[in-house]
């Protein structure tokens, strides 16, 4: 019957308390017979974490794809709202509880996402003060961002375009790289914060 790494050590450490009372080659040989049994112990409970660690199911890495889609998707649904006049928020609740029965739209699913965003772009009024309007607005976070706070200051297009030709001369937001973007949001910030409107 094989021991166990519990029962090997108990086994050594009985072997042991002999050796206390030997003299000579006695004490030695018990001493060394101990540490077998410790030494096989330890390879015991090696070979059984080893066997657990296998065992385990490995962390299934997270789907950056979809997340980054979820988080574009939130970022149309806010500044669809606003286009659409649901500043409340209650009445922006009322109407995502109405489209997918939930009032939060951080909890609901891709498939509801997707049918909040068409509800509200047939919603929202026309740009029609937006004539330049992006391309890539609707797929970029950052543009929706921009888009945002040009609709709170009611702003042109043209207003970001100027800040991107006078900070990154880029004659075209579409050219401008994704930390160029952040300086333009943050030049719109500070627009907005030095003329006290509210940045959400």
């Amino acid at each position: 019957m094989t021991e166990t790494a519990n029962q090997l050590r108990q086994r050594a450490a009985q072997v042991r308390f002999i050796a206390q009372r030997a003299d000579g080659p006695a004490y030695h040989r018990e001493m060394q017979e101990a540490d077998h049994l410790i030494a096989q112990a330890e390879q015991l409970e090696k070979a059984a974490g080893i066997a657990a660690n296998k065992s385990e199911p490995k962390p299934r890495p997270s789907n950056t794809r979809s997340d980054m889609q979820r988080k574009r998707d939130l970022a149309a649904i806010h500044v669809l709202a606003k286009k659409a006049g649901l500043e409340d928020d209650d009445s922006y609740r009322d109407m995502l509880e109405q489209l997918t029965g939930k009032r939060s739209s951080a909890k609901l699913s891709g498939v509801q996402r997707f049918k909040v965003i068409k509800h509200l772009k047939a919603h929202a009024p026309k740009q029609k003060s937006y004539p330049d309007r992006p391309n890539n607005t609707d797929t970029s976070a950052q543009m929706q961002k921009i888009e945002a706070l040009l609709a709170e200051a009611k702003y042109p297009w043209s207003y970001a375009k100027a800040i991107a030709k006078r900070m990154y001369d880029k004659e075209q937001l579409e050219f401008c790289t994704s930390t160029e973007l952040t300086g333009i949001i943050s030049a719109l910030i500070k627009d907005a914060k030095k003329h006290g409107r509210r940045v959400s």
